[in-house]
């Protein structure tokens, strides 16, 4: 009896230990994995078959590019996000299990792969259109469909004309760039969000007037050669790049324009005259990034987040108004600008930030008394530091020119005054 009980406690760890042996061959070890704050952001692993980590919500850009190993990737129901080039060229990949969770897929993600070239003519990952493959003329989107991928039909030159349901609500970058021969596509106000270069390269773009506008509202491009222009009422969103290397001097935003996209007005070098939203709420990376002649720019009271870069390289930068409404201000979004000042309530998340990054800070345009407040008073102030009763600081100045015209006048006064009263100016 106990010959018996002490062979199949042998053959029991020799199981246990064939399948850790198995285990370690097989599939991957958590060590292959580089995760920050829940972004995958590499896998160093040699293994066929990868089970991504309970604490990856985003799989990173270029995470399992070029892996020549990997067969199979099953992914946790915790992933939303997968990045641009983040299976490119993963030349052994055939399958990808678990998507159900997926709500954004990036550029080129699959590009190269055999799961890829397997996938019908519509592929598509939990009501993603992920890629078009097919060689017809006319393309009908399906009502099941949300979101159209960055690059989901990039250069494609058979197709000619796309429908897309109303139930779309995202179209990709580059989702269509390069169709040399879209001559015709239908977009549905249901858009709320179209990417860089959605229609870079295509007959439909080169027919539109100077404003492109589609979707809800979206200025997708501008096109015309006039260096004021006046947009559309009613503007939304300006997209990304809508402005980019464009040669506008001034520009005015309608108040209804909310965000504005990544790199809109990059490198716009001659902009020297920008009127932002009352109504803008968020303000996406490299959006002036380069915009070498703007001086001055006042950010107002809904802004809640302005994220990387959005105003880096503006070199000539002094002065800038942020309102206590910002809830998020990345860290290098003034990189490169050697003499902006900040003007914010005191002790709010733009003071405060303004102070760790080492940035000259003044309380707000107009609160000329210091009192963190903008009221009648700071209008009477003005008035009294005019008629030279009370002795105007130099950091007075710089908080009575409401106008940023380097001077403070009776001008400055009065748009305190229309501000107060809640008039536009």
């Amino acid at each position: 009896m106990f010959k018996k009980i002490l062979s199949f406690f042998i053959t029991a760890v020799l199981l246990v230990g064939g399948l850790r042996i198995l285990e370690q061959r097989f599939f991957a070890d958590n060590s292959d994995f580089k995760i920050e704050n829940g972004i995958l952001l590499s896998y160093t692993g040699r293994e066929e078959s990868v089970i991504i980590p309970a604490s990856v919500y985003y799989i990173g850009d270029n995470a399992f590019s070029d892996n020549e190993k990997i067969v199979s990737v099953e992914l946790n129901e915790n992933v939303r996000y997968i990045g641009d080039n983040a299976f490119y060229n993963a030349t052994s990949l055939v399958s990808v299990t678990k998507t159900d969770s997926i709500v954004s897929i990036g550029h080129n993600t699959f590009a190269k792969t055999p799961f890829l070239q397997n996938q019908e003519e519509l592929f598509i990952i939990n009501h993603i259109l992920v890629k078009y493959k097919g060689t017809n003329e006319e393309v009908y989107i399906p009502d099941h469909i949300n979101s159209v991928a960055a690059g989901a039909f990039q250069g494609n030159e058979n197709i000619k004309r796309v429908i897309i349901h109303d139930n779309v609500t995202e179209i990709g970058k580059s989702s269509f760039e390069g169709c040399l021969n879209l001559q015709s596509i239908d977009i549905p106000k249901s858009v709320l969000t179209i990417g860089e270069d959605a229609f870079k390269n295509t007959l439909w773009l080169n027919r539109q007037n100077d404003f492109v506008v589609c979707g809800n509202h979206i200025l997708v491009l501008y096109k015309g050669n006039s260096d004021v222009p006046v947009l559309p009422n009613g503007l939304l969103q300006i997209a990304p790049g809508a402005f980019e290397n464009s040669k506008i001097k001034k520009i005015v935003l309608p108040s209804t324009v909310y965000i504005i996209g990544k790199k809109a007005f990059q490198n716009c070098i001659q902009l020297s005259s920008v009127t932002l939203s009352k109504n803008l709420v968020f303000i996406d990376s490299c959006a002036f990034n380069g915009c070498a002649s703007i001086k001055h720019i006042s950010v107002l009271n809904k802004a809640e987040k302005i994220s990387q870069n959005a105003f880096a390289n503006c070199v000539q930068l002094q002065q800038i108004s942020l309102p206590s409404s910002l809830k998020s201000i990345a860290d290098n979004a003034f990189d490169a600008c050697p003499y902006v000042k900040i003007f914010t309530k005191f002790n709010s998340i733009p003071w405060e930030w303004s102070e760790k990054n080492n940035i000259e800070t003044y309380h707000q345009k107009g609160d000329i008394n210091c009192d963190d407040k903008i009221n009648i008073k700071d209008a009477t102030y003005i008035q009294k530091c005019l008629a030279k009763i009370i002795h105007m600081t130099d950091a007075m100045k710089l908080l009575g020119d409401v106008d940023f015209d380097g001077q403070v006048t009776i001008k400055d006064v009065t748009l305190l005054q229309k501000h107060l009263a809640n008039f536009e100016v």
